[in-house]
């Protein structure tokens, strides 16, 4: 008879650098199209979101036709340490549990690629993300889309 095993994935939470702060990594390898978790925190409509003065943490998301913001800075989970890339290994998925129009548009994160014990796990923020940021990106890629700033 042949064993079966069960891999959990564990992750890192660790001090990256002062302009990052916090980075994620796995402490075993993860194959390519791999769940890595849920972004999660407080839902809040555009008014609210409006009001957060700090916006690190945000992430927005729909229900139906309206569009909320997921607050990760105070109730938030292992994900919301994901830094940004412009030459990522973690994809964001839009994954929806139900087929009724008006749920919640769950954002998860999948692997893009096999990712080796240790080496961060990054996103792309995307260009909206950058637009009002008064900061040059510092992922260090060589596909760097935002090193100058916006």
């Amino acid at each position: 008879m042949t064993p079966h095993y069960l891999l959990v994935e564990i992750y890192e939470i660790f001090a990256r650098d002062p302009w990052c702060g916090w980075g994620v990594r796995p402490c075993a390898d993860i194959p390519a199209g791999t769940f890595i978790g849920e972004y999660t925190g407080e839902l809040l409509d555009d008014t609210q979101a409006s009001e957060r003065h700090d916006s690190t943490f945000l992430f927005e998301t729909r229900v139906g036709s309206e569009t909320f913001t997921i607050d990760a800075k105070y109730s938030g989970n292992y994900t919301r340490f994901i830094n940004h890339s412009c030459s990522p290994n973690v994809k964001v998925a839009n994954v929806s549990w139900d087929s009724e129009e008006s749920q919640l548009v769950h954002m998860c994160f999948f692997t893009d690629k096999l990712i080796k014990c240790g080496e961060e796990l990054t996103i792309d923020y995307g260009e909206s993300w950058w637009e009002n940021k008064k900061f040059p990106c510092l992922c260090g890629s060589d596909e760097c889309r935002y090193r100058f700033g916006k």
